[in-house]
């Protein structure tokens, strides 16, 4: 890339950084505007929704919220669930995408959901400033286009908070509620995508799943896919990535390498040849960067999970 387009992109995210998740954030700040007056029982889910539980991560300037959503069948059964953990605390699209997963063999297969986020009162700068840290490896570690406008000290959180995500809150959680531990999901967009990319190529068994939507920017992900393959021969997971058509039309988005990032990494992925990796890339015709999120959740979810209770039940049968 040249210097000239480098520069110019740098000053449009300069101008509008907050362009490509503000929509995310908004369906966030709308989805809790019909629910806050209500109490966890009264949600319009068919399960339950807990009430908000607060984190501080160590040596950590601010609390994570994290949102729990529980299936209709949890209060009357005994079986372990597959857990969908999405970030942003996009807890209302990812249950929604859930509710409408297809039926296994005429079963309807249920989730537990754990949002992790800001807590919906953060300003939207806060929330801003938050997610490109958390999301965020070190500074030498970031793509070059996002150099120019974030500093040393915006980035950085990415490994404490993985550590906390996988080690620390999972482990408390699991104890607490039966969660399937072959069952775990990873589901980011856009920056929460990058980090899962982020994961996927230094931690990967952190997750069996990863549903990756919009992620920007070649690298370093081409380039931490490389390490790791000199460095092993497999990649255990299912990867779902997906980007929207229309974000190759936008200027912003466009420079972010949206599009091409995300076709980049599914074909690298593809081209492999690891034996335990079942991975998928979709692309949604007219979809830009907020449009997309609905349909991405839904379709990598139902990728993710096919299969999986006759998958669950033959494991149960062998143990």
């Amino acid at each position: 890339m040249s210097a000239s387009t480098t520069s110019c992109i740098i000053n449009m995210l300069r101008k509008h950084l907050l362009l490509p998740i503000c929509i995310p954030f908004l369906m966030v700040a709308c989805a809790h505007a019909d629910t806050e007056s209500k109490s966890p029982a009264q949600t319009p889910y068919l399960g339950q929704q807990l009430e908000a539980r607060s984190y501080l991560i160590p040596n950590w300037e601010w609390e994570h919220e994290v949102r729990i959503y529980l299936p209709a069948s949890y209060s009357v059964s005994e079986q372990s669930y597959p857990t969908i953990w999405v970030t942003d605390n996009l807890l209302e699209i990812a249950v929604s995408a859930a509710q409408l997963f297809p039926r296994d063999g005429g079963v309807k297969q249920e989730f537990i959901v754990v949002a992790i986020g800001a807590p919906r009162t953060a300003s939207f700068a806060e929330y801003l400033s938050r997610r490109n840290f958390d999301f965020s490896p070190e500074h030498s570690q970031i793509a070059d286009i996002l150099k120019g406008v974030l500093k040393p000290e915006d980035v950085g959180g990415a490994d404490a908070f993985m550590q906390f995500l996988v080690e620390d809150l999972r482990q408390e959680l699991s104890a607490e509620f039966r969660m399937d531990p072959k069952g775990h999901a990873f589901v980011g967009h856009s920056g929460g995508a990058m980090f899962g990319l982020y994961t996927l190529f230094s931690k990967p068994d952190s997750f069996s799943r990863y549903l990756l939507s919009s992620p920007a920017t070649r690298e370093p992900w081409l380039a931490m896919e490389s390490d790791w393959h000199k460095a092993n021969d497999d990649l255990k997971a299912r990867v779902y990535l997906s980007a929207g058509g229309g974000e190759a039309n936008i200027p912003l988005t466009a420079g972010l390498q949206v599009l091409s990032a995300t076709a980049a990494i599914g074909e690298r992925l593809q081209t492999r040849g690891y034996d335990s990796l079942v991975s998928k890339t979709e692309v949604f015709d007219g979809e830009d960067h907020s449009s997309v999120i609905p349909r991405a959740y839904y379709s990598g979810i139902a990728f993710l999970y096919n299969g999986y209770l006759e998958q669950k039940v033959a494991d149960e049968a062998t143990e």
